[in-house]
């Protein structure tokens, strides 16, 4: 008796997930519809569209710019994110101007990959669009602007015609803008103004912590700074360095760990290490932090805002999913949320002795309330050892339900390995359409590196 009513029991508890996760299909297409319904109205009269592709807001704010200098022309432009955009409308306008980063390596941004998708399986004819290209990237990456090419190459399958030959922007660098300037005054007759600088803060450095010292693995360090008090972020921003404070260096960006309310702004890094004959070799930016920078010492870092990773409502359900110093995105957002709002944490780490990262703090927020479900992995357990993305297949019907209630999913850390084994992981569970709208709709957002 007792084994057919815990059956009966299992069998109602499956059904509701599976209805749930129904229902929720259902309310992502009736949001797919409602968001075309919104959709820009994209005519050939607007003469002029800027249509941008960005992950953590560098081509977002290059295509404002541009906008600004067609404004100041008085020519009508306008400038919209590449998720606004289908084939369909591009086939009815005549001057684009695309502004899209690469994400990875060679990937679209999230907010471009239903167009990009869409373009891929188009045979529309797009002869009467004429275009501009401009690709954002980072040439110490394999594919440097990988995606601006493949979207240059699907364009021109489909007849559209550029205006010039694809322009890309090695982080920013400041004569590859002014070559794509250039060829924006030949067409149009633009003047550019110069962009206000970005805000640049003295931070002072006031506690380090190894977060594994008995570990033999790479050092985690957290590292807390002080700052004036004008400086504002909010949780999923990033912070800007030059290693060393030297701007001959290649900035690097790092995933903020506390939000301004906190106190002090922090940062979790994973030490990198080579060895090599001669010894150990460190990371140039992860050494100057986590070995050489002394207490007092103050370092220059720009804030910056990453809207893709911005949080959501905090009446939405919350999955996290990161391991090792992706945790600091998560951490941020973990802060900023209510006590009373629906937390869900999956992390990863590699030893379950000696790779526990701040667990005091993780366990007492699971104690408040304001973690529902704490879920730790760790890939050098002796006895079961285990990736997050084993364990988001593993709780794949607890998944689908909180989808099906409006839930998020965010994803910090590593790109490769982990963020690419819980995409994986997502299109296996949920099915590619799903996780395109989940994307579309804003709620699943990566800050991967």
């Amino acid at each position: 008796m007792f084994e057919l009513v815990q059956d009966t029991s299992r069998q109602l508890l499956a059904a509701g997930l599976t209805f749930s996760y129904l229902a929720g299909c259902g309310a992502l297409l009736w949001q797919a519809r409602q968001r075309r319904a919104a959709q820009p109205k994209l005519t050939a009269e607007d003469s002029i569209v800027i249509a941008w592709a960005s992950q953590s807001g560098q081509a977002q704010q290059q295509a404002e710019h541009l906008l600004a200098a067609f404004k100041q022309a008085h020519l009508s432009a306008q400038a919209i994110a590449l998720s606004q955009l289908t084939p369909e409308q591009l086939q009815g306008l005549s001057q684009v101007i695309f502004i899209v980063s690469t994400y990875g390596e060679g990937e679209p941004p999230d907010n471009a990959q239903a167009f990009y998708q869409q373009l891929r399986r188009s045979h529309l004819d797009l002869s009467s669009v004429n275009y501009w290209l401009l690709g954002l990237g980072d040439s110490s990456y394999q594919q440097f602007c990988g995606f601006a090419q493949q979207l240059d190459q699907q364009l021109q399958r489909l007849g559209a015609q550029p205006q010039a030959e694809l322009h890309t922007l090695d982080c920013l660098h400041p004569t590859d803008l002014t070559r794509w300037q250039a060829t924006l005054r030949q067409y149009f007759n633009l003047e550019f103004s110069q962009p206000a600088p970005a805000s640049s803060y003295p931070l002072t450095l006031i506690k380090r912590t190894c977060l594994n010292p008995q570990s033999p693995h790479a050092g985690l360090f957290h590292l807390q700074f002080s700052l004036p008090k004008t400086a504002h972020w909010q949780a999923g921003d990033l912070v800007k360095l030059y290693p060393w404070n030297d701007t001959q260096h290649k900035p690097r960006e790092y995933s903020l760990a506390s939000i301004q309310q906190s106190g002090s702004l922090d940062l979790i890094v994973r030490l990198a290490e080579h060895h090599t004959a001669q010894g150990p070799e460190f990371g140039l930016c992860s050494g100057w932090l986590c070995q050489s920078l002394q207490l007092g010492d103050s370092i220059h870092a720009e804030l910056v805002s990453n809207q893709n990773f911005h949080a959501p409502d905090d009446s939405t359900p919350l999955l996290l999913i990161g391991a090792g110093s992706g945790l600091a995105g998560l951490r941020s957002h973990l802060q900023q949320r209510p006590v009373h709002s629906h937390n869900w944490l999956i992390y990863g780490e590699r030893d379950p002795h000696n790779d526990q990262p701040l667990i005091a703090e993780l366990q007492q927020w699971q104690s408040s309330g304001l973690l529902h479900q704490l879920d730790l992995t760790y890939s050098r357990c002796p006895k079961q050892p285990h990736y997050v993305q084993h364990r988001l297949q593993q709780q794949a019907e607890q998944v689908k339900h909180w989808i099906a209630q409006n839930g998020a999913i965010y994803v910090c850390g590593s790109l490769k390995g982990m963020g690419e084994a819980v995409h994986q992981t997502l299109l296996e569970m949920l099915g590619q359409d799903a996780v395109q709208q989940l994307l579309a709709e804003g709620r699943y957002r990566r800050d991967l590196y």
